[in-house]
């Protein structure tokens, strides 16, 4: 008679899901006093032997064990091989009450070997073995429906501010609220120098809710410093119409980001720096363009510069009404364009070309364009593919 020992917990979740017809693969066999592996082809067996496995206990199966895992040669997983979640199995649908027993019981023991982790803390094994059991056991507090048995297992390993946020949502989505804002508070509190924007956001949400508004600003104020760009500039202002207070927190914002900006040009002038990627008005460019506020827009371009990408936005927009300060922008474009060196870069460059000429006629300066066109030419003329479609273009 065959009794079941251990898994190989080792070999039990190399993949995201466990497949149903090899989550029963073989068990460690004791028989007769011998220790054995005994492999089943569970992908192949009859539907009978499966209905056995499930409806009867172990010790009378047709198979002498049946084991959890995989064979080496199997680790990989098959894309026409269904999984638990495809096809709405779970380890009882496969294992039956009593294999699920054991199951659990052999998990539990592997479990009780994982050590606790707590913020900033590190395991050697986190993406091995301790992955893998903790995949399990969560799968097996799923299958139970406990929302607290969900949550022991997740506060296992605390090490990162996200393991809170996980927590905190499975609070949310059980309907116990003020758990998840208990939790969300805790993460943020653990790592106040290494927050996560996501459990930032959670809780925030949380403290709109409860109309705790100036909490909930103070915390996405706080990710808005962190990375003073148009994302998080955007994600303020949603904030703060909750609050009704986007006035207020938008002059500060902007006056964050002039700062910002002000101190990464000491910071270039001071290392001698001739470029900086925070020196320049982008970011402010960005928002006023986001706002529909094109002249702001231009202002800050001008003012202190921003990306070749935004120049051209500018310009697109001010080309209608503004045909001489977008005919500047192009032709100042068309060199870097050009510098880049590849077939795509000589086909904008062209693009270009076509909007100067256009302006140009616009403008009353049609018999400028051909001497503007052969100063370019002979300026890039050893990119021979850019000369051919500068050939073709018939232009000059």
């Amino acid at each position: 008679m065959a009794t079941l020992v251990s898994p190989p917990f080792e070999h039990a979740y190399p993949q995201s899901s466990l497949s149903c017809f090899n989550v029963i693969e073989n068990f460690r066999a004791v028989e007769d006093g011998v220790d054995a592996v005994v492999p089943v082809d569970a992908q192949n067996a009859s539907t009978s032997d499966f209905e056995n496995c499930k409806d009867r206990s172990f010790q009378q199966r047709p198979h002498r064990s049946l084991f959890l895992g995989r064979r080496e040669e199997e680790r990989t997983a098959k894309p026409h091989n269904p999984t638990v979640h495809q096809i709405g199995s779970g380890p009882a649908d496969v294992l039956g009450k009593t294999g699920l027993a054991v199951y659990r019981r052999l998990a539990e023991q592997q479990w009780n070997k994982v050590p606790a982790l707590g913020p900033e803390r590190d395991d050697p094994n986190k993406y091995g073995r301790r992955l893998r059991i903790t995949h399990i056991m969560e799968t097996l507090a799923r299958e139970s429906g406990d929302a607290e048995a969900l949550v022991a297992i997740k506060s296992r390993d605390l090490s990162i501010p996200y393991r809170y946020l996980q927590i905190a949502e499975i609070y949310k989505e059980a309907r116990k609220h003020d758990l998840a804002l208990e939790w969300a508070e805790r993460g943020v509190k653990a790592f106040p120098n290494r927050s996560d924007s996501r459990l930032r956001e959670f809780l925030a949400k949380e403290y709109h809710g409860r109309n705790r508004h100036d909490e909930a600003m103070a915390l996405i104020w706080t990710g808005f410093t962190e990375r003073p760009i148009l994302e998080e500039y955007r994600n303020l202002k949603s904030h703060a119409d909750r609050a009704s207070q986007w006035p207020m927190w938008r002059e500060k914002a902007l006056g964050c980001l002039r700062e910002t900006i002000a101190e990464a040009k000491r910071e270039a002038a001071k290392r001698g720096w001739t470029w900086s990627p925070r020196a320049n008005h982008s970011e402010l460019v960005s928002i006023f363009l986001w706002e529909r506020d094109v002249d702001a827009a231009w202002r800050e371009a001008n003012e202190g510069g921003c990306s070749s990408e935004l120049w051209l936005k500018l310009a697109a927009k001010r080309e209608q009404h503004h045909p001489g300060d977008t005919l500047t922008v192009y032709q100042r474009e068309v060199d870097p364009t050009l510098n880049r060196r590849n077939n795509e870069a000589y086909g904008e460059a062209i693009g270009l070309l076509r909007k100067v000429r256009d302006l140009m006629i616009r403008l009353d300066q049609e018999f400028e364009f051909p001497r503007y066109v052969e100063s370019v030419r002979a300026a890039h003329k050893p990119k021979r593919n850019f000369i051919k479609l500068l050939d073709g273009a018939r232009w000059s």
